[in-house]
């Protein structure tokens, strides 16, 4: 029989390279039978405890039958085990004269009339996890050292089968754990930005309680600072990235909401130079409300006694670090004169420290706001 031409059949086999182990557990055990003409291959696995050995396939020359479900406790057959578990193969010419097999002659060699048996252990990563054994009945047979080697080969095969099944299962469990954690995060996302708009909509309610101007606006900044950060988190829901946001896409969203709402009629543009770069949300929300307040600057303050105008908005990435702009050609203002106390201004340079970045500010002919951070 060619034996290397079995081992190299067997090699093509999609379920063996698939870890299919069923299928490829039968063809190895067809396969291995008619090359040795044995009456009977059988594969077995430890569980856990290794204590237990379960028969995961049998398969019978005679009759073409296809069995498993056997099982052999360690505790009944000590030597034998012990004997299998050292030892390369595991040769018995004679099966009733082996003296290792004594423990197997009453409940295993003799009902099954078997004359001669070779078993292979089957390592993976040098541990012992289960054997393969090929049983000659009614008759002896001599093993030769080429069929010795070919069941080596056998063994090695079902190594691979049980190494491949096993990480194909891993990988499954893998998918599954990481599906389930990307469910898990676009919920929260979904929901910290519906709980965020909610909280929107209660400031937006108080403010109607506001007896003057002034504290309506505060009610308004504070609603657009809400908002600012709700879009962040659909960002996140939507792309279904939740470690990071394509910031240009994110802006697109903030300011066409912010025109939309502090236009109030005027003939108020925003130019934008928007490069779609990925940043982690840990850097999104500063810059998403470094972006609220300035944009919002600028149509409250630029604009004054004006109907017309233009803000320009630029993110970009040069010389390895991100850039983020603000520019309007309004009345411009003063940097030195700026208030110490501005909220707005004093949110944005704390914002820009926590970003490691510089700001530069300009105030002639119109308003500019320069930041770069690391990329």
């Amino acid at each position: 029989m060619n034996f290397i031409g079995i081992i190299e059949q067997l090699m093509k086999s999609p379920a063996i390279h698939k870890g299919n182990r069923d299928r490829a557990i039968l063809e190895i055990l067809v396969k291995s039978a008619q090359g040795l003409q044995v009456e009977r291959v059988n594969v077995w696995t430890f569980d856990k405890q290794k204590t237990t050995l379960s028969c995961i396939g049998s398969y019978e020359s005679s009759t073409g039958e296809f069995n498993k479900g056997a099982v052999l406790l360690l505790k009944d057959y000590p030597v034998y085990f012990e004997h299998v578990r050292t030892a390369e193969k595991v040769i018995s010419d004679d099966a009733l004269a082996s003296s290792f097999n004594k423990e197997l002659l009453d409940s295993y060699i003799l009902p099954l009339d078997i004359r001669s048996m070779m078993d292979i252990p089957i390592r993976s990563e040098g541990e012992m996890i289960g054997m393969v054994c090929f049983e000659q009945v009614g008759e002896k047979h001599l093993w030769t050292v080429s069929e010795q080697s070919f069941a080596l080969s056998i063994a090695q095969l079902f190594s691979l089968v049980f190494e491949t099944h096993e990480k194909n299962e891993f990988r499954r469990q893998l998918e599954e754990a990481l599906h389930e954690k990307e469910v898990l995060l676009s919920e929260v996302n979904h929901r910290v930005k519906n709980n965020m708009m909610i909280i929107g909509s209660l400031v937006n309610l108080q403010k109607y309680k506001a007896k003057d101007e002034y504290h309506v606006g505060l009610f308004d900044e504070v609603r657009e600072r809400i908002t600012s950060m709700a879009y962040v988190h659909e960002q996140l829901y939507l792309s279904r990235n939740y470690s990071e946001i394509d910031f240009g896409l994110y802006l697109e969203k903030l300011l066409n909401h912010l025109l939309s709402s502090m236009r109030h009629g005027r003939n108020i543009r925003i130019e934008t130079h928007l490069e779609h770069i990925p940043i982690d949300i840990q850097r999104a929300i500063p810059c998403g409300l470094i972006t609220n307040e300035l944009v919002t600057n600028s149509f409250k303050y630029a604009f004054e006694h004006q109907n017309e105008g233009t803000i320009q908005v630029e993110f970009l990435k040069k010389n390895g670090q991100l850039h983020l702009n603000f520019a309007d050609n309004g009345k411009g203002f003063d940097p030195q004169k700026i208030e110490k106390n501005s909220v707005g201004l004093g949110l944005v340079e704390d914002l820009v420290q926590q970003l490691n970045g510089e700001l530069h500010i300009s105030g002639n002919s119109g308003a500019r706001f320069e930041m770069a951070f690391p990329a």
